[in-house]
Order: structure tokens, then C-alpha cells, then sequence
């Protein structure tokens, strides 16, 4: 018999399967930034839910006892196969679901069962797949989850301060570099959109055209995919070419 795993603490054993209030306000903040900021801080000290397919039971011995088996080894087991789960993101890109309540989980599957993770193995799990987070979708489609993308679930896996892309002064330098030369781009912002983007404010002239916009706006795509630093800080963006008032 295994006694260290059977004495092994079960930090979820209080669990109500409810939104932990550190989330609950940080999902409630109206600020993007603050939100996105608190919404990663919540994660890396709280509890997530995974959703795992229900499985068949091992079945009973001659006995009429439950066959044995390795429940540590069917978590495991569950953890990788609702890792390899997706749902689709902005961008084309696919993300990992996980659910802050048991609620959010049932809405979104009704047949799978509760898989409670502490923030970081939610985040290292992710890392094995897609690299981003998609925070309860209610669907395959995940156009209502809240987005962590790549550089904030590095962070959370390696159990580190995550830098939000917003407060890198090297990454906007890059993006204005990038746009350097464009007819009628003048500068480039970097801020917290929503739900969980990253929004590339490009300031065009007054006199600027569709055509002068797009082009500028093509040139930061570029950057953000083929510069590697700019691509390891950037992944789930929108770019939103506005006149200088």
C-alpha cells in the first residue's frame, strides 16, 4: 500500500467547485489591464478546473470488489488527455480550455467531470500544446473565453512575475521600427484589449488612406510572427488603426 500518497494533502479538499474570490474579482475589473494583470495573478495562485471525458469503470473481481487500479495514474492519464483538448482563438489559433467553477465546466460540457489543478500545472499543461489558455468557453467555438496567451503562461509555469506586454519598453520599440517608413503611420501603442488581447493602436495622419492603414497594419503581422522576441511577447493581438485627433 502506498501510505505517502494516501497521507499526501489534498489541497482542493474545502472545494465548493465555485469561482475562488481572487478571480471572481478579477474577472469583475472593468480596466483591460488591470483585469488581464489580475486575471494571470489569480491563476497562479488558485485552483482551475480541466474538463476529462468520463471513463469506463474498471469493474468488479470475482469478489464483487472494484478491480484495482492507479487512481493517481488515471489523474494523470486525464490530465494529459484534457490537456490535448482545444477550442478555437483569435487569430486562427487554438487554446486550452479550463473553467474557474464548476458551473462554467457544465456549461460548457454537461457529460465531462471536474479535474481540479492548481494555476501552475493548468499552465505547464497547457505549454504541452497550444501555449494558450481559454478561460470558460461555452463552446468549441471559445468567442466568449477570456484569452492568457503564451508569455503569461510561461510565467505562471516557470511560477514567475509575468511582464505584461503593455509595460515592455523593448517591444515598442520594435513595433515602431516596424512601421518606420509607412506612409502616414506616425506611432504604434501597445494596450491591454479584451478579453484577454493584446491591442496594437496604430496612429495614422489625418490625411492617411484605407490603403496607407492596411499597409502598416500588415507590417506589424509581420513583425509580431517573424521577429522572434516580438513573437515570443505577442500572440493573441488585434491592430487598430485609428486618425490622430
Amino acid at each position: 500500500m502506498d501510505f505517502e500518497r494516501l497521507l499526501r494533502p489534498n489541497p482542493f479538499s474545502g472545494d465548493d467547485g465555485s469561482v475562488q474570490p481572487q478571480m471572481a474579482a478579477a474577472l469583475a475589473e472593468s480596466d483591460n489591464a488591470k483585469r488581464q494583470e489580475s486575471v494571470v495573478a489569480a491563476i497562479g495562485t488558485g485552483r482551475l478546473f480541466l474538463a476529462v471525458q468520463p471513463h469506463a469503470h474498471p469493474g468488479v473481481g470475482g469478489d464483487g470488489a472494484i478491480k484495482e487500479h492507479d487512481p493517481e495514474g488515471v489523474n494523470e492519464a486525464a490530465q494529459e488527455e484534457a490537456g490535448a483538448l482545444t477550442v478555437a482563438a483569435p487569430g486562427g489559433l487554438r487554446a486550452m480550455p479550463a473553467f474557474t467553477s464548476m458551473a462554467s465546466l457544465t456549461a460548457f460540457d454537461t457529460q465531462a467531470r471536474p479535474l481540479p489543478l492548481e494555476g501552475q500545472a493548468v499552465a505547464a499543461q497547457a505549454l504541452l500544446n497550444t501555449g494558450i489558455i481559454a478561460l470558460d468557453p461555452t463552446d468549441m467555438n471559445g468567442a466568449d473565453a477570456t484569452y492568457v496567451g503564451r508569455t503569461a503562461t510561461v510565467s505562471l509555469a516557470m511560477d514567475e512575475p509575468w511582464f505584461a506586454p503593455w509595460l515592455d519598453p523593448t517591444l515598442a520599440d520594435k513595433l515602431e521600427e516596424a512601421i518606420a517608413g509607412s506612409h502616414e503611420a506616425l506611432t504604434v501603442k501597445v494596450q491591454a484589449g479584451p478579453r484577454g488581447l493584446v491591442r496594437l493602436t496604430l496612429r495614422m495622419s489625418d490625411f492617411a488612406t484605407q490603403a496607407d492603414a492596411m499597409e502598416a497594419a500588415e507590417k506589424l503581422i509581420d513583425v509580431s510572427r517573424n521577429d522572434s522576441y516580438v513573437a515570443s511577447r505577442l500572440d493573441l493581438i488585434e491592430v487598430v488603426p485609428v486618425r490622430l485627433a
